[in-house]
């Protein structure tokens, strides 16, 4: 929250990750140079979908991971 040109410089950097068909490789191994597990998962589809959800202005998404209008009893003190 409140790093939106880090978090727009993150999703351009995993850009290498994208499969020709869309889809994310779940991870990669830089001292190998290796796609690892040579896997593309629905957990890392969802997690890009709802990164650029948030980081698009969607509502529902901002306001879910914002935390501004969480209902009473379910806001988080942090620090």
């Amino acid at each position: 929250m409140g790093e939106s040109d880090r978090a727009v410089q993150i999703l351009r950097d995993i850009q290498h990750l994208r499969h020709q068909d869309g889809g994310y490789w779940t991870g990669y191994v830089f001292e190998d140079d290796a796609v690892w597990p040579e896997e593309r998962t629905t957990w890392t589809a969802g997690a890009l979908l709802l990164a650029v959800a948030a980081l698009g202005g969607d509502e529902a998404t901002v306001t879910v991971f914002g935390g501004e209008s969480l209902p009473r009893g379910l806001s988080v003190d942090c620090c």
